[in-house]
């Protein structure tokens, strides 16, 4: 999410992913000729204010700044101080994995599974523990172990589009089947023009309130 993508002109901000990239922007319908309009009320305008940035087109949210910070953070809580050497070493110049600018969406979708793992560890032998390797912890438990690893976790992780259709059950629940559809832009290319007008009045009367 880029500040040249958000429209805050209104009561309901819009934001339609890759502006600059065509007139239907940037997303996986765009090839078939449909725009894509995600509307964020007044709740997600609380939460993404402080992101905002004089800059319109860097990126909102940034791994690159995340890591500096994190390892900021490791230096603060240094019980022992910087060693002159320490201090002299300077960043690898072509790291493997370097943060980038911006989230990819396997990086989101990992990142919400890993603190699921985090949060709901195999119980009793199949935890992994401190101080373990994934190849050590993976020969201690066996092929048997890890099955019933790969069940925990399908039992304790959830994807982050659980959160796009949670957030349209809700709506379907207090307002109705038509709101929700027209808020998650569900329409056929052959109703596309017909209802376009209706969708967006109806989907920022739905997102003031509950957005």
């Amino acid at each position: 999410m880029r500040g040249m993508d958000l429209e805050m002109s209104g009561k309901v901000w819009a934001y339609r992913p890759g502006s600059d990239a065509g007139p239907h922007g940037k997303h996986k319908t765009a090839y078939r000729g449909q725009s894509r309009v995600v509307l964020l009320g007044p709740k997600a305008q609380v939460l993404l204010k402080p992101w905002l940035r004089l800059n319109l087109q860097e990126y909102l949210f940034q791994p690159l700044e995340s890591a500096a910070q994190y390892r900021a953070e490791l230096r603060r809580g240094r019980k022992t101080p910087l060693t002159p050497s320490q201090a002299r070493r300077f960043p690898k110049q072509k790291p493997k994995r370097a943060p980038g600018d911006r989230y990819r969406v396997s990086s989101y979708d990992h990142a919400v599974m890993s603190a699921c793992d985090a949060a709901f560890p195999p119980p009793g032998p199949l935890a992994r523990r401190p101080g373990e390797t994934k190849k050590g912890w993976l020969a201690r438990i066996g092929p048997g172990g890890w099955a019933e690893v790969r069940n925990w976790r399908k039992a304790h992780r959830w994807r982050p589009n659980m959160l796009r259709h949670a957030k349209a059950t809700q709506i379907r629940r207090e307002v109705g089947l038509d709101a929700a559809r027209a808020v998650l832009g569900h329409r056929s290319p052959q109703v596309t023009e017909v209802y376009a007008e209706l969708d967006a009045a109806k989907a920022a009367e739905v997102m003031e309130r509950l957005g």
